[in-house]
């Protein structure tokens, strides 16, 4: 297995690999540097930290798990969709709001110990997440009462 560029042990590294397979439902394996998933049946939604930050304060969705993966850049993570299809839509809806989206047989890197970089800013609350058209939804209402602030 590669070992993370730093100083941890590698089995601190498989214990957490574990905790997310088997508390947070994620299939995570090790990679180059760190822990993984592959986007199916999760999805990874990327944006700016002050867009997420509007997006978990809207009411009604289910708790969503988010990393930070640059001071600057959140991402966050809901289940679905399965399709490249269903992906590159809610992709294409997005992508004017600065929002990327991981999509399926994409790769998502989850917080790793001994790496500062990617970290939990909410961790998964077992193994619910919202779905990620919910998601896009709350992301399109957030950016645009952003953008509707600033048009004024």
């Amino acid at each position: 297995m590669p070992e993370t560029r730093y100083s941890v042990s590698i089995h601190e590294v498989i214990e957490r690999r574990d905790i997310y397979r088997r508390e947070f439902g994620l299939n995570a394996f090790c990679g180059d540097g760190g822990l993984y998933v592959s986007a199916e049946p999760v999805s990874g939604l990327m944006m700016p930290r002050s867009l997420a930050v509007r997006v978990l304060a809207a009411e009604g969705l289910a708790p969503v798990p988010v990393v930070s993966i640059h001071s600057t850049v959140w991402m966050l993570l809901g289940d679905g969709p399965t399709s490249l299809g269903e992906s590159g839509r809610i992709a294409m809806r997005l992508l004017r709001f600065g929002v990327m989206v991981v999509v399926p047989r994409g790769v998502i890197g989850l917080p790793t110990p001994g790496d500062p970089v990617r970290v939990w800013i909410r961790p998964p609350q077992g193994r619910t997440r919202p779905g990620v058209p919910a998601l896009a939804d709350a992301i399109i209402a957030a950016a645009t009462t952003i953008r509707g602030r600033h048009d004024r």
